[in-house]
């Protein structure tokens, strides 16, 4: 992760208006996602991490009513529209993290549970960061119309639902949901993993999709192809 590591323990030059203790698992997995971005792509994300993080923390803030696969699809084109026509870079990274911080709310299993239980899910995602695995296979059967991404996003939809009634059974069998920290074997614990490391993939998918469309260089993209051996790292947010 190079000179990302450090960014959410330390006060960092260029990220002085970035709440760094605010939606920490939603902005790594961000930063992780720019590891398997085409690399000229990546190398501009990388020149601009407070817009980045910014953009996650406002994508965040959109209700979940107001998010579905035809907003999150709109938003991803609108980096395409913001490329062709030459918007500053720090402005196109900024929504980008806007679209992973609206990707951040839509794959969230716990969103539409009882308040503790989803209070619940985020303490112990936060809690648990540095354990949760990255898990990437590559960018398989990778499409690049419109008809694919949507097919792509619905995908989740039946996982979101599935891991939803995980955690509504095991939630409701704990004292004091807010608080309760699973085993690092407990099926809670798999949920946030899981979803971790696939909001990290999805962003990065996007991305890469706003990023052709625009014509932009894919010269350079890691694990490009059909299900190569996965990335597999955790979650580290620092040494």
């Amino acid at each position: 992760m190079g000179k990302w590591v450090f960014i959410f323990f330390l006060p960092v030059l260029g990220l002085a208006q970035v709440d760094l203790k605010l939606n920490r698992p939603q902005k790594l997995a961000a930063v992780k996602a720019t590891s398997i971005l085409p690399h000229f792509l990546a190398q501009i994300v990388r020149k601009h991490p407070q817009e980045l993080l910014l953009g996650v923390d406002a994508g965040r803030n959109v209700s979940r009513a107001q998010i579905d696969v035809h907003r999150i699809i709109q938003e991803t084109e609108q980096i395409s529209h913001m490329v062709n026509n030459r918007v500053p870079f720090n402005q196109v990274v900024y929504q980008m993290g806007f679209v992973s911080g609206l990707l951040s709310v839509y794959l969230d299993p716990s969103t539409n549970l009882n308040g503790d239980y989803h209070q619940g899910f985020q303490y112990l995602t936060n809690q648990k960061l540095s354990k949760l695995l990255f898990v990437f296979p590559g960018y398989a059967a990778w499409g690049n119309s419109r008809q694919d991404l949507e097919v792509f996003l619905r995908r989740y939809e039946k996982t979101r639902l599935d891991h939803q009634s995980v955690l509504q059974t095991h939630y409701a069998k704990v004292n004091q949901p807010t608080r309760a920290l699973f085993d690092d074997r407990h099926p809670v614990f798999g949920v946030a993993s899981i979803y971790f490391s696939n909001l990290s993939g999805v962003s990065a998918r996007l991305w890469r999709y706003a990023w052709d469309q625009a014509n932009g260089d894919q010269a350079f993209t890691p694990l490009e192809g059909e299900y190569q051996s996965p990335v597999i790292a955790p979650a580290k947010v620092g040494k």
